[in-house]
């Protein structure tokens, strides 16, 4: 639905032992799934997608990019969905869904027009305490890479960092 736009969508297909995927109690995922967002024309939800143990509960957990989502009316600003993950698939879980922008409290910045925060995103143990941490990108506009770090407790508002790409020209 409105993916001609460039709106942007993901459809999870859940693997089964012995039978591979399934498309019974497959899940389509769009901004419009997350209570807090809306999708709209050319925002590209879906760009970048990570999947791990954000929350460090044994289930994981995805995190989709929409690098040209709208955040204060700019332009391609973009934002990070973090759908929690439970036994029963993913934005299933007691923990509430969210989305990230450089607006946010816990995300240091501004959302500028043209970051493009959420062009690439990765999962991984980046901090080494055996939880996975999610990295998001900005475009090279931004010539950083954001490192979001999270815990058991989910976001943590003192875990960014700036990692810098290359230096401005």
């Amino acid at each position: 639905p409105g993916n001609n736009r460039r709106v942007g969508s993901v459809t999870v297909l859940y693997g089964s032992p012995g039978a591979g995927l399934r498309t019974t109690g497959a899940q389509f995922l769009s901004q419009d799934t997350v209570a807090v967002g809306q999708a709209r024309v050319g925002e590209q939800f879906g760009a970048s997608i990570a999947v791990g143990d954000l929350d460090d509960d044994g289930v994981e957990d995805l995190a989709v990019g929409a690098p040209y989502d709208v955040v204060d009316g700019g332009t391609d600003q973009g934002a990070v969905a973090v759908f929690y993950g439970a036994t029963t698939g993913v934005g299933r879980s007691a923990r509430a869904d969210v989305i990230l922008d450089q607006d946010d409290a816990a995300v240091p910045g501004v959302a500028e027009d043209g970051d493009a925060f959420g062009y690439a995103v990765g999962a991984g143990d980046v901090t080494g305490d055996a939880v996975d941490d999610l990295v998001v990108h900005s475009t090279p506009a931004e010539y950083r890479t954001k490192i979001q770090a999270y815990s058991d407790q989910g976001v943590t508002t003192s875990s960014f960092a700036f990692v810098p790409l290359h230096p401005p020209h």
